[in-house]
């Protein structure tokens, strides 16, 4: 089964959780608010055989870091058109893709997109009026302030998402 690396991120689901959950396919599915690190990941019957294990040893030097999401911003090419909540800084995020990427060789999204632009998907597919309702009703949230202290490796069951490994970053001394 496919899996993601994923930031959860608990601080936007007030302002955007009923929003993907009806207009995002994977949070209708189970799955959080999030950045995505890495997907497609690994099969999950690879991670059990000590993937999870080089992942936390990849990862275990990153420090925790905070963030904002202050503005909203659409991808609009190709279609469909997704609504989503831009971090700043959005650094962090592309170093975490990157290593990711660098340590196991997994292209993030398939290959299908060349640049790796961090984003927390709010809806997808809609028309621009409806995406303009949905997008006044998150901005009077923002900005969304949020921490990340771990990566989440989840896993796409025939039941929906679910989380499988928590892998920790390197917190503050």
């Amino acid at each position: 089964m496919e899996t993601a690396v994923v930031v959860r991120v608990p601080e936007a689901e007030p302002a955007i959780g009923a929003h993907r959950r009806e207009h995002a396919l994977d949070a209708a599915d189970g799955m959080p608010a999030h950045m995505t690190i890495l997907y497609p990941f690994a099969d999950s019957a690879v991670l059990v055989a000590g993937m999870v294990r080089e992942l936390r040893e990849t990862l275990a030097d990153v420090p925790a870091f905070r963030f904002a999401i202050d503005r909203l911003a659409r991808f609009t090419e190709p279609p469909p058109s997704v609504l989503y909540g831009a971090p700043e800084p959005a650094a962090p995020f592309v170093r975490l893709t990157e290593r990711v990427r660098d340590r196991f060789g997994f292209l993030p999204y398939g290959g299908q997109h060349t640049t790796v632009i961090p984003h927390l998907t709010i809806a997808i597919g809609l028309a621009d009026a409806e995406l303009d309702r949905i997008q006044a009703d998150v901005e009077r949230w923002l900005p969304i302030e949020c921490s990340v202290d771990a990566c989440e490796v989840w896993e796409h069951a025939a039941d929906g998402w679910r989380m499988m490994h928590a892998v920790p970053l390197r917190q503050a001394l």
